[in-house]
């Protein structure tokens, strides 16, 4: 387990192939925030204390609902589910099924934690879990099998954690994540320079959730580029 005052890091890969985005989570005062690294400058959780949770794009997205919220999405923070904990947003990464995985180096940033990669018609869990001050341990409210990623310290005393969990994966999961992917097609004008490709998906569910799907080079479909020339 790795403890940082701010920031944590994660994701899932196997040997040089990447099957997720990576993931930072952070604090800012006794405010928490969730987002992809390859988005965080358009979208993110956001995990306020005030109980109130949003999905909403940044401003830089440039994004406005009618309203002038930019919020995709709203969440009330749950009750507890046991004496001093309290579960917040999960990112799921399923077994996509990949056929053509892209082949990357793997990342040299020593602030990732990367995680192994879930096994056929298996998933990975990383779910996120707020702890009252003076909790100290987490292993009372993980399973058999379960892992600590890294947990963040607030001002207030409380703790924010990150947890891993591998389960298989339900049927509709798996028919969601094939009937998405059967037709997907991701256009470039050079395949070859691109080195890995997430699809997010955000759930409308009780809590937030975020399903992180790996493509592969057969969801990737070459588009020339338009001739400059007149």
């Amino acid at each position: 387990m790795k403890e940082e005052s701010k920031a944590l890091r994660f994701g899932g890969r196997g040997l040089h192939r990447p099957v997720s985005s990576v993931w930072r989570l952070w604090t800012q005062r006794e405010e928490t925030y969730l987002a992809a690294r390859d988005v965080a400058g358009l979208f993110k959780l956001s995990l306020h204390s005030s109980g109130v949770w949003r999905a909403p794009w940044t401003s830089a997205s440039g994004v406005v609902g009618s309203f002038g919220d930019r919020a995709q999405m709203t969440w009330r923070r749950p009750p507890e589910f046991s004496p001093g904990w309290t579960q917040g947003a999960t990112v799921i990464i399923p077994d996509s099924g990949v056929v053509l995985p892209f082949e990357v180096p793997q990342a040299a940033d020593p602030r990732i934690l990367w995680s192994l990669p879930p096994a056929a018609r298996m998933k990975v869990l990383f779910t996120v879990l707020f702890s009252e001050a003076m909790i100290d341990a987490i292993d009372s409210v993980l399973l058999p099998g379960d892992t600590v990623v890294g947990r963040l310290l607030l001002p207030s005393g409380s703790s924010v954690w990150v947890s891993r969990r591998e389960a298989p994966l339900t049927e509709f999961e798996r028919g969601y994540v094939r009937d998405l992917l059967a037709n997907l097609r991701v256009n470039s004008a050079d395949p070859a320079t691109i080195e890995g490709v997430t699809l997010h998906v955000v759930s409308e569910e009780v809590l937030p959730t975020v399903m992180d799907i790996p493509l592969g080079r057969e969801h990737i479909r070459f588009v020339p580029r338009e001739s400059e020339e007149p």
